[in-house]
């Protein structure tokens, strides 16, 4: 067994998201995509999921309604699992005229005190402090919004897909 399963097989859940996580980090940015080659914002957080044997593919919009269902603020606490979602301050319409209200547009992990992991274009999954992350968003006409994973909500989930890529169920 490699040391990297023997110390997930030992780790909480939280302490496994991170592992799992750090697969991910400097994958490039691809649209639609949860693999560790390359992978979305949304995609990263369902990825992690599917690898802990949760397969869900839902929007970030989903994931804060349905997923991270319990407000929070972006405070480091051990043992849970908190992420972090861009949202509109004001209502947009998309150039196809759909009507976006409360959708977020991004999302993220919080990664440890004050570090945000997030898959963005063109940088792909990196690591950032939030102060940053916020200030672009701020310039954006947006906020972040803080929610706990809800572990009976992601369990409840299982199987809601949009395209979940087969090679990672």
């Amino acid at each position: 067994m490699s040391l990297w399963r023997e110390k997930y097989e030992l780790a909480t859940n939280e302490e496994k998201v991170r592992l799992i996580a750090y697969l991910y980090l400097d994958a490039p940015y691809v649209w639609g995509s949860e693999a560790p080659g390359g992978t979305d914002c949304s995609g990263l957080i369902c990825g992690i999921f599917t690898f802990m044997g949760n397969p869900i593919r839902i929007t970030a919009t989903d994931l804060m309604k349905k997923v991270f269902i319990k407000e929070t603020d972006a405070t480091y606490e051990k043992g849970t699992i908190k992420a972090g979602f861009l949202v509109a301050n004001n209502d947009y319409d998309t150039p196809d005229g759909i009507r976006l209200a409360g959708t977020a547009r991004h999302v993220g992990l919080l990664y440890g005190e004050g570090l945000f992991l997030h898959a963005t274009f063109p940088a792909g999954t990196i690591v950032e402090k939030i102060s940053d992350v916020r200030d672009t968003y701020y310039e954006r006409d947006a906020r972040l919004v803080w929610k706990e994973l809800d572990w009976e909500a992601l369990r409840e989930m299982k199987g809601e897909t949009y395209g979940l890529d087969q090679e990672l169920i």
